[in-house]
């Protein structure tokens, strides 16, 4: 649920969602994302550069964990 997105749980437990696209995955991290750390696991070496340029956060990862 969208309730889920934007929370701090500080616990073991997140919240994912599929999307379709790098461009829904990037308005998704705009509206939920804390602009501390975001991750890409993606094969696409050119979405993975549009993603590190377009997100904004102190820390973008490409396939890493955070």
């Amino acid at each position: 649920a969208l309730e889920d997105f934007g929370q701090e749980y500080l616990d073991l437990e997140i919240a994912v969602r599929i999307v379709d696209d790098v461009d829904q995955a990037m308005e998704h991290i705009d509206r939920f994302g804390s602009h501390h750390t975001e991750v890409i696991c993606s094969k696409n070496e050119i979405t993975c550069r549009r993603f590190q340029r377009s997100v904004d956060a102190s820390v973008v990862m490409v396939n890493a964990s955070s």
